[in-house]
């Protein structure tokens, strides 16, 4: 099939030997390479086999007229055209004809020029209507590309926006949380004290002494949470040495498995042996899994499987710890590293291990992001950069 009209292939279809011969002779002369039967079923197998770009079709056709052969096969060819030939110059027929799909039509008996001027023309339109259908086509493939570039740029922009708007809150924490911190251990150790004296004065009665210890219990608690909080905003002191993420991995697994064991919790790791060694603080990388996998403990209430797996991919490592537990709600998702918030019913919760994880990966130049279906699975991914640039 061409669109050059000087190579194009034209097939003639007509129950006329001397029509066949004097149009293929005519159009082979002018360059037009012609092929021709009078049988119109062969005629749709010589269309399927060589694609010719137009066809000149006979209307009367033995057990069939030309109309009804042109309605059964137009639409199953649509870059071939047809130019029907009518007998008499019947209007009727010829308003049949272009109803049908013929591009054109031309009465027998017909003079060579006129033939030859109905080819080309219609040659002509046939290209440049090919061009203009792989131009949509083109268009409507840019437009899926350019549509896809923008959803995927607009998760890029949201997702930056998120890390923004999570730095600015770890930021605004840890200004208040030094403050805090000073301000409340203060009143604290001077209620510790007079809970002292007070423990020691009340010792004949069981009773407030069992108030008091529960006082003390409950300063002690305010306590770790206010350690907690500085922990979670402040980079505590770290030392930077070549380590192998990997096994970090192993061991923190390690430190969980007894615990695994009693709660019915699979832990495994499938690690990539390509991963190079990291600039990294080895208490800091155990305290990122340790958070991850104690979160995915809380999510697996009836046992269940924790999977962390790690893949070199380009100047990247990718990180993921996925767990089978109850999942997240989504109207949660955008919360769960921000200081505090917790969805666990339990007061053991403090809100603060995820917001200490995603502290660790950003002082590293990383991301993490989360996938999550309620009562199906929880899925944290993180991405390392290999070569990062250390935070000073």
């Amino acid at each position: 099939m061409a669109l050059n009209e000087m190579s194009a292939v034209i097939l003639v279809v007509d129950d006329d030997e001397t029509i066949i011969d004097i149009t293929t002779f005519f159009l082979t002369s002018h360059g037009y390479d012609v092929i021709s039967t009078t049988n119109p079923v062969k005629a749709e197998r010589l269309i399927k086999d060589h694609k010719p770009d137009l066809v000149l079709l006979d209307y009367m056709l033995p057990d069939k007229d030309g109309v009804t052969l042109l309605k059964e096969i137009r639409h199953k060819f649509p870059d071939t055209s047809f130019i029907l030939f009518t007998g008499g110059g019947s209007t009727e027929v010829a308003v049949e004809a272009m109803k049908a799909g013929a591009a054109d039509y031309i009465a027998k008996p017909f003079k060579r020029e006129a033939l030859l001027e109905r080819v080309k023309n219609v040659l002509k339109v046939r290209t440049v209507e090919i061009m203009n259908r792989r131009l949509q086509q083109e268009i409507e493939e840019w437009n899926k590309e350019l549509e896809g570039r923008v959803k995927s740029k607009a998760k890029e922009l949201d997702v930056a926006y998120q890390q923004i708007l999570q730095s600015e809150k770890m930021a605004i924490l840890g200004y208040l949380s030094t403050g805090m911190a000073h301000d409340i251990r203060n009143p604290l150790n001077t209620i510790n004290l007079f809970l002292q004296i007070l423990k020691d004065d009340l010792s004949d009665d069981e009773q407030k002494v069992e108030y008091i210890n529960i006082i003390s219990d409950n300063v002690l608690r305010i306590n770790l949470i206010l350690e907690k909080l500085l922990e979670s905003s402040k980079r505590p002191k770290y030392q930077i040495k070549k380590q192998s993420i990997n096994k970090i991995i192993d061991s923190t697994i390690l430190l969980y498995e007894h615990q695994g064991f009693l709660q019915q919790v699979e832990i495994s790791s499938k690690l990539d042996p390509k991963n190079p060694m990291m600039e990294v603080d080895y208490n800091e990388i155990e305290q990122l899994f340790s958070n991850l996998i104690i979160n995915a403990f809380h999510a697996l209430k009836n046992g269940g499987k924790v999977k962390i797996n790690t893949k070199v991919k380009g100047d990247n490592l990718v990180i993921t710890v996925k767990d089978n537990g109850t999942g997240i709600k989504k109207k949660d998702l955008k919360n769960i590293f921000d200081p505090f918030f917790t969805t666990k019913t339990s007061t053991k919760g403090s809100g603060l291990g995820l917001s200490v994880v995603y502290r660790v990966i950003t002082s590293y130049g990383g991301t993490i992001t989360v996938n999550s279906e309620i009562g199906e699975f929880t899925e944290f991914i993180i991405t390392l950069p290999l070569n990062s640039e250390k935070e000073k």
